[in-house]
């Protein structure tokens, strides 16, 4: 896998989220959108100089049109669409790379194969720093109420893309609560032990202990087990924390 390039398939499958790496479908897309990033390193932006002819610009914006899921119909179902995160300039040389090798041919081959060898299969998508997101097959992006609306959609921000970019950890906090970290320090531990909370995903696990001249656990009701980092469990986990 290339560092620059993050590339996920999720597969809705009977209104479950799957993204085992184990899934036959799941390898085939991988390596076709890797055999296909892989002529696109970090050292090949020189190529991807953003345009300064206006008319080159303007091709390329045609292309994407194209393909944008915001202005396509769903009679091109067959095909896949693209979605730039309205922060992305859309003549941004990794836009333009990103857009490139997430359209080959051999990708759409993957992306139609997968869906024709298991119906249940309802969308597939690749999402990349750029705010590039290609997903198969192409429906109309829809955002209402659309005159009060911002499309603010970025795969970066996406759960699916977070947890792609990381393997799950298991988190064990070791909080001094002696009398020498009192007052400030103890407020920097609660700051401190908040924002790494903050980066977790549900994937991830963590559990925390004080410890003085005895130990005890941050959260009694986990039975001395790790807990899964969700927004309950960590909004639990913060105000015990916080109120002790």
């Amino acid at each position: 896998m290339f560092k620059q390039i993050s590339i996920l398939l999720i597969i809705f499958l009977s209104g479950l989220l799957l993204t085992s790496a184990e899934s036959p479908n799941f390898q085939k897309l991988t390596r076709s959108a890797e055999g296909s990033a892989r002529f696109y390193t970090t050292y090949d932006d020189s190529k991807f100089n953003i345009p300064q002819d206006e008319s080159v610009c303007a091709k390329f914006e045609q292309l994407l049109n194209d393909s944008d899921v915001r202005v396509a119909s769903n009679s091109a179902a067959r095909l896949s669409g693209v979605h730039v995160n309205i922060e992305s300039y859309r003549c941004d040389p990794k836009v333009i790379r990103d857009f490139s090798w997430t359209g080959a041919e051999s990708v759409e081959k993957a992306m139609a194969e997968n869906k024709r060898e298991d119906e249940t299969m309802r969308h597939q998508f690749i999402g990349t720093y750029s705010g590039v997101t290609r997903m198969y097959p192409r429906r109309h992006w829809r955002v209402e109420p659309a005159p009060i609306t911002i499309d603010l959609f970025d795969p970066k921000f996406r759960p699916w893309f977070v947890n792609a970019e990381s393997a799950p950890k298991d988190i064990v906090f070791l909080i001094d609560y002696s009398g020498s970290v009192k007052g400030p320090t103890m407020h920097l531990i609660k700051i401190t032990m908040m924002y790494i909370l903050s980066t977790l995903s549900p994937n991830d696990y963590f559990f925390g202990v004080y410890f003085n001249s005895f130990f005890a656990p941050v959260l009694p009701c986990a039975n001395g087990t790790f807990l899964p980092a969700t927004t309950s469990n960590k909004k639990v986990e913060a105000f015990e924390f916080h109120i002790s």
